[in-house]
């Protein structure tokens, strides 16, 4: 669990300080016209803000996963086990969809240095919807192992 944690934090940190330089104009902004560098940062913003939305979440993902495994520990029904399993398995998942998206997620420092207004609108676009697609992930997971926990938890109070 430690070496998750150290991942997850070193992963954040390399993102905060990326997002920190995106705020600064790059160098060769000056090849960019204004509307061109305020369609740019739209778009990066509008990629941002569904980050910024599921992030938060890690930590109810962190936590449902926390109290589902005592349970493959104190049940015995076999099939209740392999669902806690699956659960577990698509919440480790959805997190490290985020991670790995968070660790490749674009700078605009370094795109607006190597590319065109066309390519970094469109880099941008396709990085929503791969960070809409962990934003998907991320939700349908973290619901399904609620569900599941709530449903062991209710069936433990009626035994």
């Amino acid at each position: 669990m430690s070496t998750r944690l150290f991942s997850f934090l070193l992963a954040l940190s390399i993102f905060v300080s990326a997002c920190g330089n995106s705020q600064k104009p790059a160098a060769d902004s000056n090849n960019f016209t204004e509307e061109q560098l305020k369609a740019q940062e739209e778009a990066f913003q509008k990629m941002m803000s569904i980050h910024d939305e599921v992030m938060p979440k890690l930590d109810d993902i962190n936590r449902v996963g926390r109290n589902l495994k005592p349970y493959l520990d104190s049940l015995e029904d076999k099939s209740v086990k392999e669902e806690i399993n699956l659960a577990l398995k698509r919440l480790e998942t959805a997190e490290d969809g985020m991670m790995e998206w968070m660790m490749a997620s674009p700078k605009m420092g370094q795109l607006r240095d190597s590319l065109s207004n066309e390519a970094i609108i469109g880099l941008l676009q396709a990085e929503e919807q791969k960070i809409s697609k962990v934003r998907d992930d991320m939700m349908n997971s973290l619901q399904a192992a609620e569900q599941l926990l709530a449903r062991i938890q209710e069936n433990n109070k009626t035994e």
